[in-house]
């Protein structure tokens, strides 16, 4: 399942916490926008939730979205293009 995760990182070590878990647990996955990422998973939404929530400062906001085949962007570089083409 293919999943856009987005959480607001308040400090440098939430974000590297919030990318180590996310890496440990994914099959591929792609960041370009600061705090978006895309996550390709076996596990759940809420687990992906769970994990960030414990990865993350308390009060941490946290939106999971399984992607079900379709997105639209813009202003992506190509390669983000590409990978996201792949695995949608």
């Amino acid at each position: 399942m293919l999943y856009v995760i987005t959480h607001d990182c308040r400090t440098a070590a939430d974000h590297q916490r919030a990318s180590a878990y996310l890496q440990s647990i994914a099959k591929s996955l792609w960041t370009h926008i600061d705090g978006v990422w895309f996550v390709e998973t076996g596990r759940s939404g809420v687990d992906l939730r769970q994990g960030l929530s414990n990865a993350l400062a308390p009060g941490a906001q946290i939106v999971v979205a399984m992607l079900a085949g379709f997105a639209a962007w813009q202003g992506l570089d190509s390669e983000t293009e590409i990978w996201l083409a792949r695995h949608l």
